[in-house]
């Protein structure tokens, strides 16, 4: 009872996205729009967002976060490690975002990734940053300890890398979403 009562916004989430996906088959109702690159362009001012049609997510990105602050920051939007790349440079974008998070602490993110799981090979992923919109397509999906650090590695590869807490209301598992560039 209190695992439910703790993590109802995420598992609220959860069933409405199989009650919209499975049952009436009619697409997630909380699914957002494709953001078009004109969106930059029309507000230049605008700050940085991870958006993710499939899923309902569009939500604020603060950059260059150090270790020992993301915690702070997951409450305010998706969370990019300091040391990782960042969009208009090579190499690996590391960003996470809470699955679950205690139901009395006033948030709007932090259930922001409840629906990461439901994200599959070939799905869009989009960051409006610097003037543009940044298309990504998941390439893998994987389970890892949260003891597997490699996931932030800097390689010779551009791509995306999302991480979450799995399974919602437990930090046992991390699950991780890599995207690669799509003629950005």
């Amino acid at each position: 009872i209190s695992f439910i009562a703790i993590n109802y916004l995420a598992l609220y989430d959860k069933f409405n996205y199989f009650w919209d996906t499975v049952i009436t088959r009619k697409g997630y109702s909380k699914a957002v729009a494709t953001p078009s690159s004109q969106i930059a362009v029309i507000n230049p001012t605008a700050e940085a967002k991870l958006v993710i049609p499939k899923i309902g997510v569009s939500a604020p990105i603060i950059w260059n976060v150090p270790e020992e602050q993301v915690d702070n920051k997951l409450l305010e939007g998706i969370v990019h490690y300091q040391g990782t790349a960042l969009p208009d440079s090579s190499g690996n974008i590391f960003m996470t975002g809470h699955s679950s998070y205690y139901a009395w602490v006033n948030s709007p993110y932090k259930n922001i990734f409840a629906l990461l799981e439901k994200v599959e090979t070939g799905d869009k992923i989009y960051i409006q940053y610097a003037n543009t919109t940044l298309t990504y397509e998941v390439s893998n999906t994987k389970v890892v300890s949260p003891k597997e650090i490699s996931v932030m590695d800097q390689t010779g590869e551009n791509r995306l890398t999302l991480m979450s807490c799995v399974p919602v209301g437990t930090n046992l598992n991390r699950l991780i979403v890599t995207a690669l560039p799509v003629g950005n």
